[in-house]
C-alpha cells in the first residue's frame, strides 16, 4: 500500500469514527472504545531499557481492525502515547501524543500535551508515573 493510500485511509478512519482511549495505571488496564464499541484489556507487561519504559496492547475490533496502544516513557521526563493500526503487512502510526509534566528550566520543554497525526481521538491517563493527564478530543484533520 503507498503512503498516499495509507495516508487516505488514516483520513477516513479518523472522520468517519471516534475513538477513546483509557490507560490506568491503579487498575493496570486499558480502555478502549472505537465507533461506540468499548473493550478493555491488561496493561502490558513492562519493557525496560537504559533511557526507555514501555508498554504496549493490542486491541481487535469487530475482528477486522487491529490497533496497538503504546505508552513510553522517556528518560523519565518524556511520555508518549502512539495509536498503531495494522494494514495487513505493516504497523501504521495513526497518531502520537507527547507530555512532559514538569518541563526542565533552560529549555525549550513545555508541559502542553502535544498531537501529532490523525485527531479526533480522546487519551487519558489516570495515575501514570508524573499524574493524570488527558487531551480531551483534539479537532480532526
Amino acid at each position: 500500500m503507498s503512503l498516499q493510500n495509507r495516508n487516505f485511509n488514516k483520513i477516513i478512519l479518523i472522520l468517519t469514527h471516534r475513538m477513546s482511549i483509557t490507560i490506568n495505571f491503579t487498575q493496570e488496564e486499558v480502555s478502549f472504545d472505537f465507533n461506540g464499541k468499548a473493550l478493555t484489556k491488561p496493561l502490558g507487561t513492562p519493557l525496560k531499557t537504559p533511557y526507555m519504559l514501555s508498554r504496549s496492547v493490542i486491541f481487535v475490533h469487530n475482528d477486522d481492525k487491529m490497533f496497538r496502544i503504546d505508552w513510553k516513557l522517556w528518560n523519565n521526563i518524556e511520555q508518549f502515547v502512539e495509536v498503531n493500526t495494522y494494514d495487513g503487512k505493516n504497523w501504521v502510526l495513526t497518531t502520537q501524543w507527547s507530555y512532559i509534566a514538569l518541563p526542565q528550566p533552560g529549555t525549550s520543554q513545555t508541559s502542553e500535551i502535544k498531537c501529532s497525526g490523525a485527531r479526533g481521538f480522546n487519551l487519558r491517563i489516570i495515575d501514570g508515573p508524573h499524574g493524570d493527564w488527558s487531551s480531551g478530543f483534539a479537532s480532526n484533520l
